[in-house]
């Protein structure tokens, strides 16, 4: 990944997982994550070093929380813990959701949560890549963003995480997140959380 162009102090990539819709078939929690580096430098460094935990694993595809299975992802945790950056998370128990306007519109929800968990981050003049390809709604939340952040955001994208490792880390903490807080959450993956306990600063929504 080329990370020249991102001369920003700090560097966040961002992924969700849970879905933001209120149907019988909805996920009943939903997180953020952020990953957030205070130097190109150590993106960098990590960045490789996930593509070398690809090696090392045997794993071809990219790193996908809901598609690696959990021989890999105890590799992939474990070595990740090794190297510098930090991870904002924000956890939202659906059912505790009461504003009808989050709960019938789903970009609505998406954009809210998203605006919560930047501003909680304490940002400053970041750049941000997020998963996705630019649509119109899409567009539509980056002008969001950028409205609402001010000063935290300094530039935000789509990226396709296929071809960004680190959006790829992005995915397999914020699964992790939101199957570790589950009541669910198996002996593994409360293990895997433990071992990333230093980076991590996840807000329960109440």
């Amino acid at each position: 990944m080329d990370l020249t162009e991102l001369m920003t102090n700090q560097l966040v990539f961002i992924d969700e997982s849970g879905d933001a819709g209120f149907k019988s078939n909805s996920s009943q929690n939903f997180a953020f994550a952020l990953i957030i580096f205070d130097n190109t430098n150590n993106a960098e460094i990590l960045d490789k070093a996930i593509s070398q935990i690809a090696i090392l694993s045997k794993h071809k595809p990219e790193f996908k929380y809901s598609k690696t299975c959990n021989k890999v992802k105890e590799i992939f945790f474990t070595e990740i813990a090794k190297y510098p950056f930090s991870v904002k998370a924000i956890y939202v128990n659906k059912m505790i959701i009461q504003s009808s306007e989050l709960r019938q519109d789903a970009n609505k929800f998406y954009n809210y949560f998203l605006k919560q968990v930047i501003m909680h981050a304490n940002l400053q003049g970041a750049s941000i890549k997020i998963d996705g390809k630019k649509d119109t709604v899409k567009k539509e939340l980056v002008n969001y963003i950028r409205t609402q952040a001010k000063s935290s955001v300094a530039k935000i994208k789509y990226e396709d995480s296929k071809n960004n490792r680190l959006i790829q880390l992005a995915d397999m903490i914020v699964g992790l997140v939101i199957h570790a807080y589950a009541p669910t959450a198996t002996p593994e993956q409360k293990k895997w959380l433990n071992l990333l306990k230093s980076k991590l600063d996840i807000w329960q929504f109440k």
